[in-house]
């Protein structure tokens, strides 16, 4: 699992500079390495989430 999820990186914010000059693509480029963070961590837990399940049906067919 990523732990590099909210923090750690440098770079993507443009916005404290006076002159954006072309700091908005730099925005988009951060704002779209984030989604595919956040898709890879959904995708992640839709894994583990299926491996909980499987445990569940598991258990509950000992009973």
């Amino acid at each position: 699992m990523s732990s590099s999820v909210g923090g750690g990186r440098g770079g993507g914010n443009s916005s404290t500079g006076g002159d954006r000059g072309g700091g908005g693509e730099a925005d988009i480029v951060s704002l779209l390495n984030k989604a595919k963070e956040l898709d890879q961590v959904s995708k992640e837990q839709d894994e583990v989430l299926t491996e909980i399940n499987k445990m569940h049906k598991k258990i509950l067919s000992c009973e």
